[in-house]
């Protein structure tokens, strides 16, 4: 079953993109639910209440995934939680369908399985002498951990 969630930050700011996307991508509107909160705020009673609803082979439809997760470790913990349940999710403005296996891939670059310890990415840090962004430090530690290699092994790998 589709299952769709939504935020708008403040009660001036309309709902109506998204509740359009929704209906568009097959949520029946008694299955959306949509929040008037800002993304910081702990208490989202209708995200609260979709998450209850949610059972294994159903889909959690979002706009965008900064429409769910207040912060990067929220949007993990929700992602596993969805994963750990069997709830598939789509993120219909980013093209994450964790239905496919495309999907399931590019979600697992947003949702590591397994927390990233700190070390290695504080050597990247420290190694590289541009600015790099998280994703890339995030992807660089994933194949520290993997592979067990050094930076300069690592290096290596990607060629250089």
């Amino acid at each position: 079953m589709l299952f769709a969630y939504g935020r708008v930050s403040t009660a001036a700011q309309s709902s109506a993109h998204q509740s359009d996307a929704f209906a568009r991508a097959g949520v029946a509107p008694e299955n959306t639910y949509v929040d008037v909160a800002s993304g910081a705020k702990a208490s989202r009673p209708k995200l609260d209440e979709v998450l209850k609803l949610l059972r294994d082979g159903d889909t959690l439809v979002i706009t965008r995934l900064d429409r769910l997760g207040r912060s990067m470790a929220h949007l993990v913990g929700l992602g596993t939680d969805l994963r750990s349940r069997g709830v598939d999710l789509r993120v219909l403005e980013q093209g994450i369908d964790t239905t496919t296996p495309e999907g399931r891939a590019t979600a697992a670059y947003v949702t590591p399985r397994q927390p990233l310890a700190p070390g290695p990415a504080r050597r990247l840090r420290r190694s590289c002498s541009c600015q790099l962004a998280p994703q890339v430090l995030d992807l660089g530690h994933q194949a520290l951990d993997l592979t067990g290699a050094g930076l300069g092994q690592l290096g290596g790998m990607a060629g250089r």
